[in-house]
């Protein structure tokens, strides 16, 4: 008998890390023989006319999620879900894990956010929620030490790479060669790679930087940039 499993994760029409990395969890045990892995998105197909109205359609989505939910979680017999901070974590996790232990399911919390910190020390219902997840994963060691000082016990389970499309390859000649791909917003703190990658530059002055990604802080990031005299760094994101 197949384990049915719940993921709670965005579709891919939101690009993102969890999106992506949900993806291809999805890919990946497609064909497995001993798991049902099965999608609920946070992000519901929805009207067109309804996504364009504020307020209303976070209404709406919220209404449709909560009812594919219950059905999902009385279908299965673990629940993983995959959050954010803040708001993200209250709307669609916080329900997740309290109905998984209402109906006596597993419930695994796959946490991704460098702002665990400040969500956990100024939302008590964050660590409430938590202290009921059968599991805690992070894909970073600086997760697994701020849970821990919340009492909180995770662990790490790294991002997958898709080995298809990236692919090893030997150089004979390694340069110093960086890319970010996190979008130009505070959250990524994107400005702090710029004035690490001025101290990369200062002793190798041919390392190069990419900068693949877009967002509201693009023409601040390259402002920035400039301010700091970085030479062969690009912004082809946009």
């Amino acid at each position: 008998m197949r384990t049915a499993v719940l993921l709670i994760a965005p579709s891919t029409n939101i690009v993102g890390g969890q999106s992506i990395q949900a993806d291809r969890l999805l890919r990946a045990f497609a064909a497995n023989d001993e798991v049902d892995l099965r999608l609920c998105s946070i992000d519901p197909p929805l009207p067109a006319v309804i996504r364009r109205i504020p307020y209303l359609r976070t209404a709406v989505n919220a209404l449709v999620y909560y009812a594919r939910l219950v059905k999902g979680v009385f279908e299965s017999d673990i629940v993983h879900a995959f959050t954010s901070s803040f708001w993200g974590y209250t709307l669609w996790v916080i329900p997740a894990v309290w109905l998984s232990r209402l109906l006596g399911k597993k419930a695994i919390v796959n946490y991704r956010d460098g702002r665990a910190e400040t969500h956990l020390r100024d939302w008590p219902s964050a660590v409430a929620t938590l202290k009921q997840a059968d599991a805690i994963v992070v894909p970073s060691p600086y997760l697994v030490e701020v849970f821990g000082k919340f009492g909180l016990h995770a662990e790490v389970v790294p991002n997958v790479i898709d080995l298809v499309r990236f692919r090893h390859r030997e150089r004979r000649t390694v340069r110093p060669e960086f890319l970010t791909n996190r979008g130009l917003e505070p959250l990524y703190n994107v400005d702090c790679a710029l004035r690490a990658f001025r101290l990369i530059q200062n002793r190798y002055p041919d390392a190069r930087f990419v900068v693949a990604n877009d967002g509201p802080l693009r023409g601040e990031l390259e402002a920035l940039a400039a301010q700091l005299g970085l030479k062969n760094i690009s912004f082809p994101g946009q």
